[in-house]
């Protein structure tokens, strides 16, 4: 069961934000845990897409994120995020350990086997090749 948590986060053009004006855009990551949203946030960020609030599309998912009630927006402050730390897989270029990120919580790497770790890398070593 998924979590949804979407991070709303500004731009340039389009329809305004629901309670703050001068965000005119929203840029839609999911999320299904908090270290994935903790991810997505520093993906985003990366992207030059400040974070300024956060939604989810379940109970539970807003249960994560502090909230009493689904789409109720909760500001970033307030979202106690786990440690994050540079991937030891991909050396902070992303993979799919770290979704993408180049961070991940300390350990996550075991999750995976010796051999999924490898062929990311070598995967990783021909897609610079090309």
């Amino acid at each position: 069961m998924s979590s949804h948590i979407i991070v709303y986060i500004a731009a340039s053009k389009g329809k305004p934000h629901p309670t703050d004006p001068g965000i005119t855009r929203h840029h839609i990551y999911y999320a299904d845990n908090k270290r994935e949203l903790a991810q997505e946030i520093i993906k985003a960020k990366k992207s030059g897409h400040p974070v300024y609030s956060l939604h989810s599309q379940t109970k539970r998912g807003a249960k994560s994120i502090g909230a009493y009630e689904t789409y109720q927006e909760v500001k970033i402050e307030g979202v106690k995020l786990p440690k994050l730390v540079l991937c030891p897989v991909c050396s902070g270029n992303g993979c799919t350990v770290c979704n993408q990120s180049g961070y991940t919580t300390p350990g996550y790497e075991k999750n995976w086997s010796e051999w999924q770790i490898e062929d990311m890398r070598k995967r990783k070593k021909s897609d610079k090749r090309s």
